[in-house]
């Protein structure tokens, strides 16, 4: 069950996003991500009803994504959510969650907690293996049974994400993985609280950098679209597809941002309601078309990358910021 979040709070500057119904109506400002879904969900498999293809079917006049956003909202506003706050954060004590055995299975519910916080992470429980210098292996049978295990031996989303980021710069995949080891081993051990809830928030800040850098790494794609060049007919009909879901996935993953309570992103350091102003409700295609892809640069992506990278101290957003 999805934690209060994603059906409760609204997602911040979501009052000026298309609902993409073609009649110029938008969200309202205290939308959440379930209002999102739901309603693109509904319009997505309208257009298709109506004998739209994709990616018209799934793409707004303005341009927006709305494929990208039900995707991208689940991950932010239930898994990332579900993990950073509900099982890594309010749940993970020894008043809700004891240190004891859990009724009749082999581990105790605070390790169950532990637990359902990496299993929304989403990596396999022998990681280290499933990457080297060369690349990451979403699916690798370690036990040799011919088959893949996908409880043990599948690399889901963020985790995937991690490595994605984390190999060109910032080691967060191995930072998440090996602060999820440590506090996994010190519940075994029965450490203070205090011990497993620092291993906990060293998983989160690794995760949160994940997040950001992905916010990043769109917005670098972004400027590679505009780069590359957006035609007139494209300007006119908001349609290049690659410069729309860029868009969109650099959007999502500043919304996944505000699900994390005790991030950078959710403190002062960084300003989620002035970066999302910045991005814009739609891909800024008046941008581009009023001042090319310096346009673009100079007042959308650039802008967006710096508050990132002034918000987060770690020097992977110093080293890595132009190359994720």
């Amino acid at each position: 069950k999805a934690t209060a979040p994603y059906s409760d709070e609204a997602l911040i500057g979501i009052g000026e996003v298309s609902k993409g119904e073609g009649d110029g109506s938008t969200f309202s400002g205290d939308a959440t991500a379930d209002d999102v879904i739901r309603e693109y969900f509904d319009q997505i498999a309208q257009n298709y009803a109506n004998g739209q293809e994709a990616p018209n079917a799934y793409t707004t006049d303005e341009g927006v994504d709305m494929s990208q956003f039900t995707n991208k909202l689940i991950l932010g506003a239930v898994a990332y959510s579900q993990g950073t706050d509900k099982y890594l954060g309010d749940v993970l004590n020894t008043s809700d969650s004891p240190n004891s055995q859990d009724g009749d299975n082999p581990y105790s519910t605070l390790g169950h907690t532990f637990d359902e916080g990496f299993g929304y992470f989403g990596a396999p429980r022998e990681f280290n293996a499933f990457f080297d210098d060369s690349g990451i292996d979403g699916a690798l049978d370690r036990n040799g049974d011919g088959a893949i295990d996908l409880e043990s031996e599948y690399t889901y989303t963020w985790a995937d994400y991690a490595y994605d980021r984390g190999s060109v710069g910032g080691d967060f995949h191995t930072e998440a993985f090996n602060a999820f080891l440590k506090g996994r081993t010190a519940i075994v051990n029965e450490a203070a609280e205090s011990e497993i809830r620092s291993h906990a928030a060293d998983a989160r800040e690794a995760w949160e950098k994940v997040v950001a850098a992905n916010v990043v790494h769109y917005l670098n794609s972004m400027e590679s679209d505009v780069e590359a060049g957006i035609s007139d007919s494209e300007i006119d009909e908001r349609n290049n597809t690659d410069f729309n879901a860029h868009w969109a996935e650099a959007k999502l993953f500043v919304w996944a941002l505000q699900y994390n309570p005790t991030g950078v992103a959710t403190s002062d350091a960084l300003d989620l309601q002035s970066l999302h102003a910045t991005l814009g409700a739609a891909p800024p295609y008046d941008e581009y078309d009023q001042n090319g892809a310096s346009g673009v640069k100079n007042n959308v992506t650039g802008p967006a990358k710096q508050a990132i990278q002034d918000a987060f101290e770690d020097p992977a957003f110093d080293e890595a910021l132009s190359d994720w």
